[in-house]
């Protein structure tokens, strides 16, 4: 049996207009080294990238640090009707097949763990529990992907400590009794569980959406364990992204958008076990 504690799990695209992620991807991989090194919490972190014939480049010539790292090449053939430029489920579900962590940490790419995160992780994780954290979107930290270097992750965790930031999930700490929709603001970022948990519920929803399938895992995890929310400083860190608008798209022969049809898609899993 595999002595790794968690398994860190990220899906990853690199083409036009997301170059910026190479830099947040290595900054990702670093933090979780640094401080899983520190901590001496065994770690393995899996990158799903998914390719097709947009790709700028695969992540894995992009990575400065390789230790524990695995890249896995997904291609893009699974149904995407609605032209998303990728559907995470099914690359965090290619991710959660092959971990051997006794924990599962699913994030986006473009994410930041807090110290306090790792300390919570070194005292110990309770199985059987849905974790949901406090996530900060903090002004974009821009490194030289050169020149970037584990001891340089403190000073930038402090930086965006800090600085601006503005808590991505209110619902979460603003409420008294908290739902699944509270839990599931900005859940996409970090959620985090036993990964035998996270095989029972089949990982994330594999459907021909993009938004709020990481509220349907809310929902059905939630369905199945209690869930803990870590005080505030227990958090991570997501950056602003400059540039990025919101434009009203319909479904096809359809007068419904595509917002109201992927959020009709989530509540049909409100009673629901399992994600598959």
């Amino acid at each position: 049996m595999s002595d790794i504690y968690v398994t860190f799990l990220t899906t990853i695209k690199i083409c036009r207009g997301y170059e910026f992620l190479i830099e947040r991807i290595n900054l990702y991989i670093l933090n979780i080294r640094y401080y899983c090194e520190k901590y001496e919490i065994p770690y393995e972190i899996f990158i799903c990238d998914n390719i097709n014939e947009m790709n700028c480049c695969k992540i894995r010539d992009k990575i400065i640090d390789h230790t524990n790292v695995r890249v896995f090449d997904m291609e893009q053939t699974y149904p995407n009707p609605h032209g998303f430029n990728m559907i995470e489920s099914y690359g965090k579900n290619l991710c959660l097949r092959h971990a051997r962590g006794a924990f599962c940490c699913m994030t986006s790419a473009d994410q930041m763990f807090s110290e306090k995160f790792f300390q919570l992780v070194k005292d110990g994780l309770a199985k059987e529990v849905f974790y949901r954290f406090a996530t900060y979107e903090v002004p974009a930290v821009h490194v030289n992907v050169d020149t970037l270097t584990l001891e340089s992750i403190p000073s930038i965790l402090e930086q965006c400590n800090n600085g601006n930031k503005r808590l991505c999930n209110p619902g979460m700490f603003d409420n008294l009794e908290i739902n699944a929709v509270h839990l599931g603001q900005k859940s996409g970022d970090i959620m985090m569980m036993d990964t035998e948990s996270f095989q029972k519920i089949k990982g994330w929803p594999e459907t021909d959406c993009f938004a709020h399938m990481d509220t349907v895992v809310c929902i059905v995890a939630t369905n199945n364990f209690p869930y803990c929310i870590p005080p505030k400083d227990v958090c991570t860190y997501t950056f602003e992204q400059e540039g990025r608008g919101s434009v009203t798209k319909y479904v096809s022969g359809s007068n419904q958008t595509l917002e109201d049809y992927q959020w009709n898609v989530c509540k049909t899993y409100v009673a629901r076990k399992t994600c598959n």
